[in-house]
């Protein structure tokens, strides 16, 4: 796995560490847990995401400052 090195500031004051091509959605983004894993410890139950989300195996994730969130489901 090659490792990304630069970030990069947002407009938002955030920073992106994407270099894939579309780039991924940024932590904010509504599918923001559909960008590329960078880190998988599954056998942890979570994995990192290129946007600095943290994704758990039961749906709920970490933004990159620390928001605990949940997935939305569609009914």
């Amino acid at each position: 796995m090659r490792r990304i090195t630069e970030v990069t500031p947002t407009t938002e004051g955030s920073t992106t560490m994407c270099d894939h091509s579309p780039e991924c959605p940024s932590a904010g983004d509504t599918d923001c847990c559909t960008a590329h894993v960078t880190a998988d410890h599954s056998e942890q139950g979570w994995c990192r995401l290129c946007n600095g989300v943290i994704l758990f195996d039961d749906g709920a994730y970490l933004t990159p400052e620390g928001r605990p969130m949940e997935l939305r489901r569609s009914a």
